[in-house]
This record gives C-alpha cells, structure tokens and sequence, in this order.
C-alpha cells in the first residue's frame, strides 16, 4: 500500500488541531523533562507529541535548512550531487544503480513528507526519524529497512563528544541517512565511492548500509582513544601530586563513558536481531560483515567496562590521596598539640595570681621553669621518633 498525498493532507489537518491543544497543557515540567531525553535540546521532545496521533509529524516556527548530497553507482559508473531544499529524485530512482541520498534537516517536515510520497515510506518511520531520541533499533518493513543509532564524533577544541541520531533506510536500490546537522564521518566512504576503491561499488544497498554503520563504530574507537589518553593524563596528575581539578575530570570522562555505553549497548541487540533473523533485503555475503561488526561492538563493550573500572579506581585513589594529606596534616597537629599539653599545664599553674607562690620570689625560677618545659618537649620529641610516629 502506497501512501497518498490525501492521507498525509489528512494527517497534517490532525495535527494543527492536535497540536494547538498540546501547546495549551503543555506545563514547565514537560519542558524540562523534553530537555532531558533529547539531550540538551528542546526539539522532538515527548511533551511536544504527548496525545498526537502515531505517525505525526512536528513542525517548528522556523523550519530547519535542508541540504543533501546524492551518490549514484555501480562498478563501472558514478555520479555525485549536492545541493539545500527538496532533491529531485526523478533521475535517480530511474537510474537502475545504487543510490545513496545524504539528508541533512532532520526537523523538516515538508522533507519528510516528500520522501515519505517518493519511496513509499511508513508514517511511523518518518516520525522515528524526526524524534531524535530513539534507542538505536533496527526494523523489517515491506519495501525497507529502518535503521536508526547515535553517530558520535569527538570534538576537538571542546574535548567533549558531540552526539546525534542518525536514521538509515535501506530499500531495494537505494540507502537513505537522515542526520540532525551538517558534519558526519562519512568523509573516507565518500572517498572510497569517488576513486572505486573497497567493495562498496561492487556490492548493493545491503552493504553500504553495513559500510555506513561499521564507519559510526569505527569512530567509536577514536573517541575511546582519546578518553584513554585523558585517563592517563589523569593518572600521570595523581602521581605527581597534581590533584587540581583531577576529580571534575574524572566526572566528565564517567560522562561521556555512559554517553558511548548509551550509544553502543543497544546496538548488540540490534546486530543480534540481524543475525538471528532472515532480512530479505541483506544477502547472505553480507551477513559475515555484520558478524564482525558484532564482534567489534563487543569489543568496544569490553573497553567500556575496563574503562569504567579505571575511572572508578582513579577516583579511589584520588580520595585516598587526599585522606593521606589530610592524616599527614592531622598527624602534625596531633604532635604539637601533644608536646604543648604539658608545657600548657606548667604555664597554666605559674600563671595563677596567687600570692603565696614559693617559686615566685626565687630569682632564677623562671630560666629554670623554661629549661624544665624545654627539656619535657625534648624527651616527648625523641620518644616520637622512637615510636616511629615521626
């Protein structure tokens, strides 16, 4: 069943109505908890589609650019264009060869509905599409493959991990990506399409689909790199004695490890789902590519653990560490203070206002109250180190 520009006229009539009522309940609670799923942003939030029927699609005041990129190939050929608002599609899709569309403006719905209209695509993938914040699943449809994960890239000049959904669908010619922003990983593919290297213009749709989620994990490891580069400048700190600033460090990697595990747990189900389901739309040559892959994930699970187990333990020493300073200091005082308790109480009694004092009127007894008090803090000072407690 193809879907019709009546029903999508249909839905879009639903929506207005629907939405203006959700904007009329919608309270500040809503709003935070929106920010909180998507990330910091309060776009595609779940108390924006709170009561919309399944398969609506937003709109914002200020639609999002859009811009794309197209690659058309096969072995022999290729062809590449680029370009911002709607793709004409017409001499693609009758071009018989694989075709890759690039999609950038993710929170456009007029996109969304002209893509839906020209590869027959289901209203509730179009609004998984636009909801940034799915768990990274993959799905069987009739006419397609509905993929979507998180693309994490490593930020240079902030030191932090910039983190979007990409959504991929996989049909029987053509692959699809739909990303929130412009910047990808995507660049060596491009690459390897522009100069026929790899397999990637020899095989189908099945396999660059593979390609583009094994790139997305490849990334996976650069950015685990630099976390492991930052653990061990950490670790360098704590045993030079340089604890500034270590444990806000160490809060921001914990972070980021549950930002990738977030990112990276689901997608071993997902390979599962690949492996132990028969897709029609992914040939069995393609199924070994898949297989490693899920051995790759697995990998970067093990890393995640190990990881998170070396941040737990830096943490732990950073505590002890300061625990010792803080014995070593509270050792310190605890020596003065024990030296001077009898010197104290000696000055204590001599410092009574009582008239009758014997030692008062006796010329040389304040040398010899001093040289007594003096040798007292001697012997307490030589029976430290005896005891080793110094």
């Amino acid at each position: 069943m193809r879907y019709t520009q009546t029903e999508y006229s249909e839905d879009e009539a639903m929506q207005r109505t629907d939405e203006r009522t959700v904007k009329q309940r919608k309270s500040r609670v809503g709003e935070i908890i929106g920010r909180r799923l998507s990330g910091g942003t309060k776009s595609a939030s779940y108390a924006d589609r709170a009561g919309l029927p399944p398969g609506t699609l937003l709109s914002s005041e200020k639609e999002m650019p859009i811009s794309y990129e197209t690659f058309d190939f096969d072995s022999n050929t290729f062809r590449e264009s680029r370009g911002e608002g709607l793709p004409d599609l017409n001499d693609l899709k009758k071009s018989g060869t694989v075709t890759w569309l690039n999609v950038t403006g993710v929170g456009n719905r007029d996109l969304l509905h002209y893509l839906g209209q020209e590869f027959n695509i289901h209203p509730v993938v179009l609004e998984d599409i636009q909801n940034t914040v799915q768990r990274p699943k993959i799905e069987d449809y009739e006419n397609l493959i509905f993929l979507t994960f998180r693309m994490l890239q490593w930020n240079e000049d902030s030191s932090q991990i910039v983190s979007e959904q990409l959504s991929v669908l996989i049909g029987d010619h053509f692959v699809i990506s739909f990303q929130e922003r412009p910047g990808d990983v995507f660049d060596e593919i491009r690459k390897r399409i522009r100069e026929g290297r790899g397999r990637v213009r020899m095989e189908g749709p099945d396999y660059l689909g593979y390609v583009l989620l094994d790139m997305v994990v490849d990334n996976y490891f650069l950015i685990m790199e630099e976390l492991e580069e930052m653990l061990e400048d950490v670790e360098d700190s704590l045993v030079e004695g340089r604890r500034k600033d270590v444990m806000s460090h160490l809060q921001m990697i914990r972070r980021m490890l549950i930002s990738i595990r977030r990112a990276v747990w689901p997608l071993r189900d997902m390979m599962n789902h690949i492996q132990k389901l028969e897709m029609k739309r992914i040939q069995p040559a393609t199924h070994i590519y898949f297989k490693d892959l899920y051995d790759h994930i697995l990998r970067i699970i093990d890393t995640l653990e190990l990881m998170k187990d070396t941040t737990a333990s830096l943490a732990d020493s950073y505590q002890t560490a300061l625990s010792n300073d803080m014995n070593s200091v509270m050792k310190v005082l605890t020596i003065i203070a024990t030296i001077f308790i009898p010197l104290t109480f000696i000055a204590g009694i001599y410092g009574m206002n009582f008239q009758h004092m014997p030692e008062l009127l006796i010329p040389w007894a304040y040398p010899a109250v001093l040289t007594v008090m003096g040798i007292i803090a001697v012997v307490m000072l030589v029976f430290f180190r005896i005891r080793k407690w110094l």
